[in-house]
């Protein structure tokens, strides 16, 4: 029954002009990983008044934690791989390194994508730079005359190297976030020797949840639809009563 109204709703809002909803998978992954690198989503006064709503179910046995002091950890954890299993790792994995915080619009913009100005300068300056020392390093190794010239095969391996270290390290922060899950890291939080007493571990699990509210907040707009996370909490009769 609520397919089908969610159907009826979706059909309502194309009648009325609205653009068709979109999936973070197939070909809309690469539209997906586009705008999380070049573009900031923008929440307008339009979106807002979205009938189109994309239940998001995620039931969590407290049975399965019964007895362990670390159950809200395991309730943030399974809320975590959720979300990361229905979307996919990659959009994710990519929104932890390159993603922004959705702004609200002024007045009655019904603009919804803002280009990231400042990440496109830094990306094409550091591919200039990388451009420019491979073609000083090619100059120094195939020009006649020049070949001797020991200085200037250090200077362009050097430009070449730095340009191209920050590239790969903002390659490697995704790779990372990809291998290691949001439940991977707050597991690996909870199993410290220093749990109880940890200064600002509290900080660190927010800040997890913060990036997927951010994120979800990301997939509205990209999927011009609104979003519902429903927990459900199952297995209480069979837990104690502390």
């Amino acid at each position: 029954f609520m397919r089908e109204e969610m159907a009826q709703r979706e059909a309502a809002e194309l009648r009325r002009g609205q653009r068709k909803p979109r999936s973070p998978h197939g070909w809309g992954l690469l539209e997906a990983l586009w705008l999380l690198a070049f573009y900031e989503p923008v929440v307008t006064e339009g979106h807002l008044r979205r009938k189109n709503l994309e239940f998001i179910f995620i039931r969590f046995s407290a049975w399965e934690f019964a007895g362990c002091d670390k159950l809200w950890a395991g309730l943030v954890t399974t809320l975590c791989h959720h979300v990361r299993q229905h979307f996919g790792a990659l959009p994710l994995s990519v929104f932890h390194v390159l993603g922004s915080r959705p702004r609200f619009a002024s007045g009655f913009s019904q603009r919804e994508w803002i280009l990231k100005t400042g990440t496109c300068l830094r990306l094409w300056g550091l591919l200039l730079v990388l451009a420019v020392g491979i073609a000083i390093l090619l100059v120094a190794l195939l020009v006649p005359g020049i070949k001797d010239h020991h200085a200037l095969k250090v200077v362009g391996s050097a430009v070449a190297s730095l340009s191209g270290s920050s590239l790969v390290l903002g390659a490697l922060s995704i790779l990372k976030n990809f291998l290691v899950s949001e439940k991977k890291k707050i597991e690996r939080l909870t199993n410290s020797d220093r749990f109880a007493g940890q200064l600002g571990f509290m900080s660190k699990i927010r800040e997890e949840v913060e990036v997927l509210v951010d994120y979800l907040a990301f997939m509205e707009v990209f999927e011009r639809r609104r979003l519902r996370v429903v927990m459900e909490i199952t297995s209480l009769d069979l837990c104690y009563p502390e």
